[in-house]
Order: C-alpha cells, then sequence, then structure tokens
C-alpha cells in the first residue's frame, strides 16, 4: 500500500478542509498560576464558613422563648331579627345563610312569629302545631295544598327550585276538578279545570252563551304569566338584587300589567261584559278577594290561570320544604312571640341597635332583645306605627282583606236539590239578587279529599270539603247545602279566621319601598305588585341579598 506524504500540520499554508472534520480542535492555553488557586480556595472556605455561623444562629435562637403575639379577637356575629315566619322571612333567612357563608360573614338569626308554626296565611289554629279531622293524629293533617289548592308547589316555580334546592323528589301526578258557578237557583256554568280536559259537549253548551269570550278569556294569561314566571331566572344581568320593587317590574316586562286595570284589558280583547260578571267575578273572588272591576291586568291573568291550572298537577308537599329551608338557614326561632314595640336606640358613640320588645303567648313578662338589623318579614302591624318615625323612608303598607276559611267533614256529599249540579269547585255568583242569603258571602265550596277512618271496628269514608267566606259559617248552612238538613251527616268543623288573607292589587304606577332605612326591611312590599307564595319566597331573597350587600359595604369600610 502506498501512502502519499501530507504536509506538517503547522505548515501555515494547511488550511481547514485539508483537517480531519471529526477531530476536535485545540487551542493552546496558558496555564494558571498557583497564586490564583490559592485565592478561589480562600473565598469558597469564607462562604461556608458564613453558612455554618448562619445556621448556628438559628439553631440558638430557636431554644429561646418567643414573645406571644396576644390572638386577635373573633369578631362578634352581626345580630339580624326576622319578624315573621312565613314564606318571606323562611326564604330571607335561607339566603341570608347562605350568602354569609359564601362571603365569610358572621351572623346570628333570630326570626321571631307570632303563630304556633311557620308558614304565615297557609297556617291553621292557634293552639296546636297542625289540625287534624276529627282531632285525630292518626289522619293526614290539613295542609297548605288542601287550604290553597292540590298544585300548590306544581304551580310555583321559586317553590319549586327550594323543593330541589332542598333535596326533595315530588312526584307530580296528573289530576282535574270539575268546576261550576252556582247562579242562586243551578250549577250555570260547568266545566273541568284545567280547561283542556273539558268536553266539546261542555264547550259548545258556553260558546253558546258567552261567544268567543271563552276562548279569548282563556289566552288572556298567556304572555302576561310567562313574564312573571322568569322570577326564577332574574339574576346579577337582569339588576338582582333590586332595590325597588319599580325596578324589578320594568327587568319583568310588567309595567303596562301593573298600570292596566282588568276591566280595560277586557275590553281590548273584546271580553263581553256578561262574561266578566258572571264567569270571571266569581273567579277574581276566589283567588283574590276582589272584583275584576278593582284588580289591575296582572292581579286579573293571575286569578284566571289559578283557578283553570291549579288542579292541574298535584303532589309535593310545601310545609316540609319550608321546614327544611328554616333548618338550613340555622336560625333561632321564636313561635308563640309577638312583636309589641321596635326602638332604635344609641348604645354606644357610634353605634345604634333595635331593641325588639315582644311577648311570649300565655305569659305577662316582656323580653327585650337587641338586633343591628331587621327584617319585617309579615304584614304591616298598625300597633307599631310609633317606629315609623324612625325611618328614612315613609311607610306605605299594602291594604289587605279577610276572609273565613271553614272545613268540614260530611258522610254525604253536597246537596243534589240545593244545588242541581254538584261539581268538586263551586263558586257561588256574587250577586244579591242571584245567590241565596245563605250563600251570601261565600266565595267558594270546594271538595277537597276523601278521608277514612274507623268507628266501631267498621271502615267509614267521608268528605273533607273547604268553604271560604267573608264571614263566619254556622252549622246550620253547612248542614242545608250538604245533605238538606240531615243533622248526623256533618262529623267534624274547624274554623279559622285569616286577617291579611287578600292584598289588594290595583292599578298603581309607584310601590312602597322595601327599604325604610339603614338598617330595616320591609318584604311586604311585594304584595303590592303580585300575591303569591312565589313572590314571598322571591321577596325574601331579594332583601335577603340586599342585606348581605349592605353588610359587605360596611365590613370593608372597618
Amino acid at each position: 500500500m502506498r501512502f502519499q506524504s501530507g504536509r506538517n500540520r503547522d505548515d501555515a499554508s494547511t488550511t481547514d478542509s485539508d483537517r480531519t472534520p471529526l477531530l476536535p480542535r485545540f487551542h493552546h492555553t496558558e496555564s494558571k498560576s498557583p497564586s490564583s488557586l490559592a485565592s478561589i480556595g480562600t473565598a469558597i472556605s469564607v462562604v461556608f464558613f458564613l453558612i455554618g455561623c448562619i445556621r448556628l444562629v438559628f439553631m440558638i435562637t430557636s431554644y429561646l422563648p418567643h414573645p406571644i403575639e396576644p390572638a386577635r379577637p373573633e369578631p362578634a356575629p352581626i345580630e339580624i331579627a326576622i319578624i315573621g315566619a312565613g314564606p318571606a322571612g323562611i326564604a330571607a333567612a335561607d339566603k341570608l345563610r347562605t350568602l354569609a357563608q359564601q362571603r365569610r360573614v358572621l351572623i346570628n338569626l333570630t326570626i321571631f312569629e307570632q303563630s304556633h308554626a311557620i308558614g304565615g296565611r297557609l297556617v291553621l289554629g292557634q293552639k296546636s302545631q297542625l289540625i287534624y279531622p276529627w282531632n285525630d293524629e292518626t289522619q293526614s293533617p290539613i295542609e297548605p295544598e288542601d287550604i290553597t289548592g292540590p298544585s300548590l308547589l306544581f304551580s310555583n316555580n321559586v317553590l319549586r327550585s327550594h323543593a330541589t334546592s332542598t333535596g326533595a323528589r315530588p312526584a307530580f301526578r296528573d289530576s282535574h276538578v270539575a268546576l261550576g258557578i252556582f247562579d242562586g237557583k243551578s250549577v250555570s256554568f260547568d266545566i273541568t279545570c284545567p280547561s283542556t280536559a273539558t268536553s266539546w259537549g261542555s264547550w259548545l253548551g258556553q260558546i253558546f252563551k258567552y261567544g268567543a269570550s271563552i276562548w279569548r278569556a282563556a289566552k288572556l294569561p298567556t304572555g302576561t304569566m310567562g313574564k312573571l314566571h322568569r322570577l326564577t331566572t332574574l339574576d346579577k344581568q337582569s339588576g338582582f338584587p333590586f332595590a325597588t320593587v319599580e325596578s324589578m317590574i320594568i327587568a319583568l316586562g310588567l309595567s303596562e300589567e301593573t298600570e292596566m286595570r282588568g276591566i280595560d284589558r277586557n275590553r281590548r280583547n273584546s271580553i263581553s261584559e256578561t262574561y266578566q260578571n258572571e264567569v270571571m267575578t266569581p273567579e277574581t273572588h276566589r283567588r283574590l278577594g276582589q272584583d275584576v272591576a278593582e284588580i289591575n291586568d296582572l292581579a286579573l291573568s293571575m286569578a284566571l290561570q289559578d283557578v283553570d291550572q291549579s288542579p292541574s298537577h298535584s303532589g309535593g308537599s310545601t310545609r316540609e320544604i319550608l321546614e327544611e329551608m328554616m333548618r338550613r338557614s340555622g336560625a333561632g326561632l321564636r313561635l308563640n312571640t309577638r312583636v309589641i314595640s321596635l326602638h332604635y336606640e344609641l348604645i354606644s358613640e357610634d353605634k345604634k341597635v333595635w331593641i325588639v320588645e315582644s311577648r311570649q303567648e300565655g305569659s305577662e313578662q316582656l323580653e327585650f332583645s337587641a338586633y343591628e338589623n331587621i327584617i319585617f318579614a309579615a304584614p304591616w302591624d298598625s300597633a307599631l306605627t310609633d317606629v315609623e318615625k324612625q325611618f328614612d323612608f315613609p311607610m306605605q303598607q299594602a291594604e289587605y282583606r279577610s276572609r273565613y276559611l271553614t272545613f268540614f267533614t260530611s258522610r254525604k256529599g253536597l246537596s243534589s236539590s240545593y244545588f242541581g249540579k254538584t261539581p268538586e269547585q263551586i263558586l257561588p255568583r256574587i250577586d244579591p239578587n242571584a245567590s241565596p242569603e245563605q250563600l251570601s258571602g261565600v266565595h267558594e265550596i270546594a271538595f277537597v279529599r276523601e278521608i277514612t277512618r274507623v268507628i266501631d271496628d267498621q271502615v267509614a269514608t267521608e268528605s273533607l270539603f273547604r268553604i271560604l267566606s267573608t264571614s263566619q259559617i254556622d252549622d246550620e248552612v253547612l248542614r242545608s247545602i250538604i245533605t238538606d238538613g240531615d243533622q248526623d251527616s256533618m262529623t267534624w268543623v274547624h274554623r279559622a279566621f285569616i286577617p291579611h288573607a287578600y292584598p289588594l292589587l290595583f292599578a298603581r304606577t309607584s310601590f312602597p319601598p322595601m327599604r325604610l332605612s339603614a338598617s330595616f326591611w320591609h318584604t311586604s312590599a311585594m304584595e303590592t305588585f303580585t300575591s303569591s307564595i312565589d313572590g314571598a319566597l322571591f321577596a325574601g331573597e331579594n332583601v335577603a341579598a340586599l342585606l348581605m350587600r349592605q353588610l359587605e359595604m360596611e365590613k370593608s369600610k372597618r
């Protein structure tokens, strides 16, 4: 093998291309002097020495006693009183507790209720927790659904949302009720509710008498009630919580409906005056305690839809939902306790509180307690007029009408010789010339449910009925409408007086304020706008959110 002689690597003519590319190139550097290496070693030693000193200091100080910083005192909870344990008061307590936990605000809630149980106007009686037919606690008690109608839970969307939040899973059943209007001689108007269940024969008879007013009235509530049902969807984007009832109405798009009279809406929709007087007026008296001529368009739609749809779906327990909301709120509950007076007093240089004077039923002793904020969640008590001087805004009370409610059981049904037909729900026509004197002031006679009990080892089935009236109904009238004077047919009666049964819903453009002072709130302002359990629940939630927003602002200033 021949080898070609190569050039010397140190030859200046050698180029990079002549060198082997895989071999690294080495550059000549001068070696460091011994003195430089000694300086580096000394610096490293000094660094390690300093680190050792620092560790030693930390070890020594860790064994020395340290001064103990005094613990910061836990802030006292904000005392809030809620007067009234109806749906509005319970919803306010439940919402306040939820918001306080989310925003880390310490609160202490106390609810005053003059009745023996929670529920407001859905509670009957004064001496026992529940009312049982024949006073027999083995029977099912009188429930809110027995008072208002079987679809109380289904027809109130806000209440249904609370049922979901409490874990309730009510099973609803399709149902219907035969409705008749009694003209003093016989049941002249006979349909099935909901109206979609009415037979063609019944429809044809009513169309022949009232013409197109029948279906025009049926369509009347559709758009209006669709707007009102948006209460469950109102959020921060919509303006929640609302400082005024007016702002809430604007958000729902119901300004025209609250300003317009019901009779004007009927005229605009070509509903005859005959149909208005003979059919609509009994329906509005049953639902609102008012004539069509008195109420606004929104109230008219509420009454018509409630009468038609209230029997459509039965099921669920409103009482159990309210009880669970009450438990979840963690509020202290003072039942059978009436608030006697309220005073706003200065207790230090920069702090004022509300002094609540109360008395428990059966006791002569007055109790006094202090609260920083008050939510009044009941119809305004005229005995508290002195406190109005301490409000920043004038107190505008909602107006109400009272009613009597009578439950009774009978071995027989309603008298066919008295009424002719005996549908499950009878609405007497409000006409002195039409209604017999015995039924003067009676707005409804309704079958509620069947009840079974054992008498002398025999199973007996009886009927439970409800009567709504402006005055108390005596036993003689009850017997005459049941069984033509049969003394033994009626087996049990319970009468109740409801002092604030119906808030009056006039056409109006202004509404009472919900905030009466910096520390006093009033939910009943909502009852000048709508009369429903949904409205009461929403009012409680709205006021609770307004109060919590104020508490957060005060907290940020401290």
